[in-house]
């Protein structure tokens, strides 16, 4: 679907986006690919492209508290969308498409097992005819369904360490073969 856009201006606020809950987050981290959750708590727009984000990162039974920043790096809109089941969308939004984002969030270093995730974000959102822009669900039917995609690394504050981290919120149906 990326791959069929174009760049486009996209002056909105996407603090609703990048705290929806509406679709659980699941992902995982390091090679043993331990289940790991994170929960956007609180979302402040800095500027057209900065975003503060504060939280908690869950690994196992480790929960950390966490800030950062989400800096978007690119808006796309879909040149040939689709309209969801049936077409049933066709006609209830002006544009669909997505952003491209690098993140930057901080476990407080004082807590147990913590550290620091950077990398990338990918989320898809569609502007409605009166104008916002919201969370994309329109083609969450299907089993290839994700959105707020992030994937990057995970540095242990004490041990320097560096682990993989992919996760987002998708409608996941093997995800208890996470540990």
């Amino acid at each position: 679907m990326v791959s069929d856009s174009k760049n486009t201006s996209a002056e909105a606020d996407f603090s609703n986006i990048l705290s929806d809950k509406s679709v659980p987050y699941i992902g995982y981290i390091g090679t043993d690919y331990q289940k790991f959750s994170i929960d956007i708590q609180k979302v402040q727009r800095i500027d057209d492209n900065q975003y503060d984000v504060s939280g908690i990162t869950i690994v196992k039974n480790n929960r950390c508290n966490f800030r950062g920043t989400i800096d978007i790096v690119e808006n796309r809109e879909f040149t040939h969308p689709t309209y969801g089941v049936d077409d049933s969308m066709k006609g209830q939004f002006r544009r669909r498409g997505c952003s491209i984002a690098k993140y930057n969030l901080e476990e407080e270093a004082s807590q147990t097992g913590s550290g620091v995730f950077t990398g990338y974000l990918l989320f898809y959102w569609y502007e409605t005819n009166d104008g916002k822009f919201v969370y994309d669900d329109i083609d969450s039917h299907s089993d290839s369904y994700c959105n707020n995609q992030y994937a990057g690394t995970w540095k242990v504050t004490r041990l320097k360490s560096l682990n993989h981290v992919h996760g987002g919120n998708t409608e996941c149906r093997t995800a208890e073969t996470l540990t």
